[in-house]
């Protein structure tokens, strides 16, 4: 049986790295004034990679609510 490890906070690891992603590219979006295509470039990431972590996103969102 694997041992679930958590954050001083309570939060499980993998929550809390995916609430570090969400908080980056939240950022990245914001920074960029809502264009996608600059968010991407700042990120260093493709433009369709990142519209596929922001759908991802908003699906486990959808999901967990």
């Amino acid at each position: 049986m694997a041992t679930v490890i958590t954050l001083p906070d309570g939060t499980a690891y993998h929550e809390g790295v995916e609430f570090a992603r969400l908080e980056i590219l939240k950022r990245a979006l914001a920074s960029a004034n809502g264009n996608r295509t600059q968010a991407a470039i700042a990120l260093g990431l493709n433009r369709t990679y990142l519209q596929r972590l922001l759908r991802e996103r908003v699906m486990i969102a959808m999901v967990t609510t």
